[in-house]
């Protein structure tokens, strides 16, 4: 891109701030509301903030609020548990869901945008239990130890049995307490949600080590719709958008400004 493109970029958003800080609202009153669910805990991506307009910060805050307020529309974020906010998808009493990843179930009841981002899978371990390291050569190694994750975590994208998964956490924090008081010999993360939610909590994570799973891709998570004529509109601009904001330069930027690295 161009540098004077990229001055343009860099100026919309400082205006962007500033009509925030001012109050000054960035979509016309009439505008049409788009209820959008949103998890807490998902830093860099999305989480809680108490001080930001939308009630919810994070790059897929950020880029998802410019494609709908560019079409029109007024997004409110509404921060909920995962489980909810797919619940709530389903019976129409969201119109969107913010960074979910593909399943079989969910194919069959929700539509889904394009790719917005990928994370890497991870094995997070205590260092106090396995000074070396747990000995993980290849996804059946797996099967020797105990897991854990969170609650309401797409676990059939992994190669191993995670029938035994105890997936009572309800964010990274209690994960990472659950793993320190041996409850499983394993968690199952993403490393940049994991590492951006304990830099923002101020999680010590010196305890903690983590290996990259055996045989797994980057996974990419998308926008979530209810599979109506509705949420077809909607999925079809979020889409467009998309491609306009890779185009323009503003989803490189918007990728800086959170200090995520593109995985391919």
């Amino acid at each position: 891109m161009m540098e004077f493109e990229r001055i343009v970029v860099i100026l919309r958003h400082v205006l962007v701030v500033i009509l925030m800080v001012f109050g000054v609202d960035l979509v016309p009153a009439h505008a049409e509301k788009i209820m959008i669910g949103a998890t807490s805990y998902w830093n860099p991506f999305c989480y809680k903030s108490e001080v930001e307009p939308y009630g919810a910060k994070g790059f897929s805050v950020d880029v998802l609020r410019q494609i709908l307020e560019d079409d029109g529309k007024k997004p409110v974020f509404v921060i909920l548990p995962w489980k909810r906010c797919l619940r709530m998808l389903e019976f129409k009493q969201l119109d969107l869901v913010l960074d979910g990843s593909m399943n079989s179930e969910r194919l069959g009841k929700y539509i889904f945008s394009d790719e917005m981002y990928r994370v890497e899978h991870v094995l997070i371990y205590s260092k106090k239990k396995f000074p070396d390291g747990p000995v993980i050569d290849n996804a059946a190694d797996i099967g020797r130890y105990s897991l854990g994750g969170l609650a309401g975590f797409n676990f059939e994208v992994y190669p191993f049995d995670v029938s035994q998964v105890q997936d009572s956490a309800a964010d990274y924090r209690g994960l990472l307490a659950m793993l320190q008081f041996e409850r499983f010999d394993l968690a199952i993360g993403l490393k940049q949600v994991v590492l951006a939610h304990a830099k923002m909590n101020n999680l010590d994570m010196s305890e903690f080590g983590m290996l990259k799973i055996p045989m797994m891709n980057s996974i990419p998570f998308y926008v979530l719709a209810s599979n109506t004529p509705s949420g077809k509109i909607l999925i079809r601009r979020i889409n467009k958008g998309l491609v306009k904001l890779r185009e323009s330069g503003e989803y490189e930027t918007y990728l800086i400004k959170h200090g995520i690295e593109v995985i391919e």
